[in-house]
């Protein structure tokens, strides 16, 4: 590990340190001040590589026991697959081990005990393995489908289950030997554990031992509680989409105290059973969010005219994750606050005016303002706008010939946040998960074009755009005879620009690409510029180098160069969906009204929009496209942005960039032959387990409304919920 301390004394007890590990990197950055009153900071950082952080700790603690090493020897992984142990470790027994995993809530724990599941029941050492052990201890319990699992802690947010499969599983293990010892390691309410502090002085203090669970918008508590008739109860309360977690722990705190009462206050005081409200579509549309393949299901629905009269509501004011549907919210704040006309600026300066020679003797810098549509002069290129090659251009015509200083690249509009959070690590290779900087090019990625060769045996044929030095690429992936299977993947090697095309790909297979994410998205523009320069004749000093900095303020600006109007951006951005888009324009949303260029800056932009227009603020928005699962809001929200843009004279531009059905954009293969083509103008969303189909839409009779449908959960099959918002949306569409 290294450490770099950036951390000032200050005076006084107060303390404020960060702690930033970046990706891919055994580096810990330490900033801040920390008071020279104040108490010892500490925290627990994770490293890369846990195998070669044991073996380095190793080689020093031999070292310090007398123990001389050679030289040359060094720490490195390896397969063993003879000798004899010198010495065999053995752990604690399992059973003292999950006492830490439980009551603690230990995740490395309990991701160990996972893979260890897979490795000692299926031969493999993965969570896919592990997770396949624990799908056959649910058949047990009799619970064989319905549900998803894909690590051992519940840290991701595509585990997905319902609280009575849950109480299933927990009546299930009643009947096992080890009832006992697994039931000894969960917390015990007011003793020990995550539930030290809950339930004192309480029926249920105790009296329940449960598993609690939380993260940000979810919230719950499982277990076993002794009633006071001495019945034994097993229950389980999974909250989502909590807007703060203090109401879901009140609500845990509450049930739990009423089953340590049971047969007792069964019913509190005032206690009414609550009944759905029925509206003009209820009898049309429940029977589409009831039906049977939806069990699995939360769907947030609210239509409405612009009037004002709701047509029919159901969740409508749930909290749900809307994936894409989020970007209605960045772009009409968007239209709102910076102008359909407005445009992006990218500026060129020296520290001198260019030399009449054409040799510049000092620096030359480029400072990026959030531009989008930055671009490469290729297949890459999706927009009109500022091009590489135009600014190379431009710098040749006016007589630049060499550069003897560097070229200093400055992205300090924006914050240096690359992605967003919550957004999944292991999806950084993917062009739908970018790297975000005040300065970008090609929405942050390069193209990857690949084929097979003439003849199995050979390497795969690939090519790079831009065709440029920034990155990497290692070609292991082979072409294979016809009709073997395609494993072939693209991969970049986290936090660094080394793209490995691995597997096999057959003969007969068509060429195709991979845009990929790059890191550092501003020396991709600089090296990329540098190249175009070199390509039109000027050249570089052998010392000059390519550095992030900031214009200083005495520099010679030398040329601005601007985007397309951002009517034209937002139309791409929203047919298209896409995320580096709607995160560059959150950013500059903060930047521009705020002073900050973050995506928590440009949300409160957002939401002080949203509150312009009669809308509530009380949902949690963490990014601009909706890629992360932290994003929190109800249907009813959405609806009413839209409502408020239809009196925004930003309105036309608005309805104009949404995809249309059957015509455009994400919607264009649904709804054909149907009320709705070319008549519902909509923002599409989709993730694993989240669907989302929010917009406009005129009824038959040619009243003109707005509706949200936002479905979160678990569906055997995607279709099922794009099947239900096309149900919805015909019957809309039909409306006499």
């Amino acid at each position: 590990l290294t450490l770099t301390n950036k951390v000032k004394t200050v005076d006084g007890s107060e303390s404020g340190i960060t702690v930033e590990r970046p990706r891919g990197k055994n580096e810990i950055i330490l900033s801040g001040t920390i008071g020279v009153k104040s108490a010892d900071y500490q925290e627990d950082v994770t490293m890369e590589d846990p195998a070669l952080f044991v073996g380095d700790v190793w080689k020093q603690k031999v070292t310090e026991a007398g123990i001389k090493l050679k030289p040359m020897i060094e720490v490195k992984k390896t397969v063993v697959k003879t000798g004899i142990p010198l010495h065999t470790h053995l752990s604690k027994p399992l059973s003292e081990v999950m006492v830490e995993l439980n009551k603690e809530s230990d995740n490395f724990y309990a991701e160990m005990l996972l893979k260890t599941l897979g490795a000692t029941q299926k031969g493999e050492g993965s969570f896919e393995a592990g997770t396949e052990v624990v799908a056959d201890v649910l058949k047990r319990a009799g619970i064989e489908s319905g549900y998803a699992q894909v690590d051992g802690s519940g840290l991701s947010r595509f585990d997905l289950i319902t609280a009575e499969q849950m109480v299933k599983l927990l009546v299930f293990l009643q009947d096992q030997d080890y009832r006992e010892v697994l039931e000894a390691t969960l917390p015990i309410a007011g003793v020990d554990g995550t539930l030290k502090s809950r339930l004192k002085g309480t029926a249920a203090e105790q009296n329940v031992i449960a598993k609690t669970g939380s993260m940000s918008g979810v919230n719950s508590l499982s277990g076993f509680v002794t009633a006071k008739n001495g019945h034994k109860l097993a229950f389980s309360i999974i909250v989502n989409g909590i807007y703060k977690s203090k109401y879901a722990i009140e609500l845990q705190d509450f049930v739990a105290i009423q089953l340590a009462t049971y047969p007792e206050n069964l019913f509190p005081a005032g206690y009414t059973p609550e009944q759905h409200q029925t509206y003009k579509l209820s009898g049309l549309i429940d029977p589409i969010i009831d039906k049977p393949e939806a069990d699995g299901l939360t769907t947030g629905i609210i239509v409405k005219t612009l009037g004002g009269e709701v047509l029919y509501e159901r969740d409508a004011d749930s909290l749900l994750t809307p994936a894409s549907n989020l970007k209605l919210l960045t772009t009409a704040a968007a239209f709102n606050q910076l102008g359909t006309d407005y445009t992006f600026k990218t500026e060129l300066y020296g520290d001198t005016p260019i030399a009449q020679n054409g040799v510049q003797n000092g620096n030359m810098y480029v400072k990026g303002y959030g531009d989008p549509t930055l671009h490469t002069e290729d297949a890459l290129q999706v927009q009109d706008g500022v091009s590489i090659e135009q600014i190379a251009a431009w710098l040749k015509e006016q007589g630049l010939k060499r550069v003897n200083g560097n070229l200093v690249l400055d992205e300090s509009y924006f914050d240096q946040q690359r992605l967003g959070l919550g957004w999944a690590w292991d999806d950084e290779s993917y062009y739908y998960n970018p790297t975000l900087g005040a300065l970008a090019l090609n929405r942050g990625t390069v193209m990857v074009e690949y084929e097979p060769a003439k003849k199995a045996g050979d390497r795969v044929k690939w090519n790079l755009l831009p065709k440029t030095s920034y990155v990497q690429i290692i070609n292991e992936a082979q072409t294979v005879e016809a009709g073997q299977e395609n494993t072939f993947a693209i991969q970049r090697d986290r936090g660094t620009n080394t793209i490995r095309l691995t597997g096999n790909l057959p003969v007969d297979q068509e060429g195709d690409y991979e845009r990929v994410p790059v890191e550092e998205p501003a020396k991709y523009v600089g090296t990329v510029l540098k190249e175009a320069l070199v390509k039109e004749g000027v050249s570089f000093a052998p010392k000059s180098s390519i550095t992030i900095g900031n214009v200083p303020v005495s520099a010679v600006k030398w040329n601005e160069f601007t985007s397309l109007p951002l009517r034209d951006i937002v139309n791409y951005l929203n047919k298209r969906s896409d995320n580096f888009y709607a995160e560059m324009l959150l950013k500059t949303l903060g930047g521009v009204k705020k002073g900050e260029g973050s995506a928590s800056a440009g949300a409160e932009v957002v939401q002080d929009d949203i509150a312009s227009m009669g809308g509530n603020t009380n949902f949690d928005m963490i990014d601009g496209s909706g890629l992360t699962r932290y994003n929190l809001i109800s249907a009813r929200h959405i609806a009413s942005v839209l409502e408020g843009m239809t009196k925004s004279g930003a309105f036309a531009a608005f309805d104009e960039s949404l995809p249309i059905a059957g015509v455009d954009g994400t919607l264009k293969n649904r709804l054909k032959e149907t009320p709705a083509e070319n008549n519902l103008h909509g923002k599409t969303g989709s993730m694993t387990g989240i669907n989302s189909l929010s917009g406009y839409i005129t009824t038959e009779s040619g009243e003109n409304l707005v509706f949200s449908i936002i479905v979160n959960g678990y569906a055997i099959d995607s279709e099922v919920m794009t099947d239900m918002q096309d149900e919805i949306a015909t019957i809309l569409a039909s409306m006499e």
